[in-house]
């Protein structure tokens, strides 16, 4: 899956940003946090400036780590997607169905 969005520079000088995407489970099996931290890109754009950020997101990024079975485990259904610059600045949100 990838997750694209539109990164523009307001800001009255060049600047830089790292454009983060977070998910989230809300239907875990076992306990997660909130948001996990599943993909990045710096972006440089000058005043005014703006670009498309694509960001691809591996089976992975919607599963987590069974210490028991010592393996991946994906279990389907509605993921919280987040795009910002921390997961306190969050800029966008969306969720989406596997």
């Amino acid at each position: 899956a990838a997750v694209s969005f539109t990164v523009r520079n307001t800001g009255d000088r060049a600047g830089k940003e790292i454009a983060q995407v977070y998910v989230g489970d809300p239907e875990s099996k076992v306990r997660r946090p909130v948001k996990e931290l599943k993909g990045f890109e710096k972006v440089a754009l000058g005043q005014g400036e703006s670009t498309t950020v694509e960001i691809e997101l591996s089976e992975e990024a919607f599963s987590y780590y069974d210490n028991m079975k010592q393996e991946w485990v994906f279990e389907p259904g509605e993921f919280k997607i987040y795009v910002g610059s921390s997961a306190g600045d969050i800029r966008l949100e969306d969720s989406v169905e596997l």
